[in-house]
């Protein structure tokens, strides 16, 4: 597996993303681009700047390469601005690699608009960007792959009910799905073979099950 392009937001100071690295292992990342919000407020971008400066030196320290990347809180391109450095990220990373969009610290705004960015780039970088967040006051983080995020909200209320099924039930045969969803049996197979092909489920040992980095959406 190839190592992986970390995007983050970059606030006043670099606790977040330090923890990030740390969990992910300096071996496992390639380069870190963090983007920062750059306001009318000559004081908080001061802020910004020298957080930015502690981070790259104790990156650097352990050999991983970074970048500060300026977006504007003014005017209308925000979100097509951090697309731009998605696409960035994407031509940086390994073949195999991941694009991470870590989302803990910095302004909310950016936050939101990294969301945004994501849902929206090219299906390549949809395909291999998962979205990350770390909890600011206790120990929980949610990992969202972002081509399944889109097939997931983007379901019908028949296939949503299957997946709710499944992840209730743990593990459920076909049969077992037939005698719950109560459904036409050809709607049934259709739903699940578009769910399985979706990266939404599958099947072991004739049972159905929610894949794993699904599980926090169901």
């Amino acid at each position: 597996m190839g190592r992986t392009v970390l995007v983050a937001n970059m606030g006043f100071t670099i606790d977040f993303v330090t923890k990030r690295v740390t969990d992910l292992g300096r071996n496992n990342i390639k380069h870190v681009l963090m983007i920062g919000l750059k306001t009318r407020d000559i004081v908080s971008w001061g802020r910004v700047e020298e957080a930015y400066r502690l981070l790259s030196t104790y990156l650097s320290s352990i050999g991983i390469p970074s970048e500060l990347i300026v977006v504007k809180a003014f005017g209308k391109s925000l979100v097509r601005d951090i697309r731009d450095v998605l696409a960035k990220a994407n031509s940086i990373a390994d073949v195999d690699g991941f694009i991470e969009v870590y989302l803990t610290g910095g302004p909310r705004i950016l936050g939101v608009a990294l969301i945004m960015a994501s849902l929206t780039s090219s299906p390549l970088i949809r395909r291999r960007t998962r979205i990350v967040v770390y909890s600011e006051n206790f120990e929980t983080k949610l990992e969202l792959n972002v081509e399944k995020l889109i097939s997931y909200i983007s379901l019908d209320s028949t296939s949503m009910k299957l997946l709710y099924e499944i992840a209730k039930g743990g593990t459920l045969s076909t049969k077992e799905l037939f005698q719950r969803a109560g459904i036409p049996r050809s709607t049934l197979y259709k739903k699940l073979k578009e769910l399985e092909e979706k990266g939404l489920i599958s099947r072991i040992d004739g049972k159905w099950i929610v894949q794993k980095d699904v599980e926090t959406l169901v």
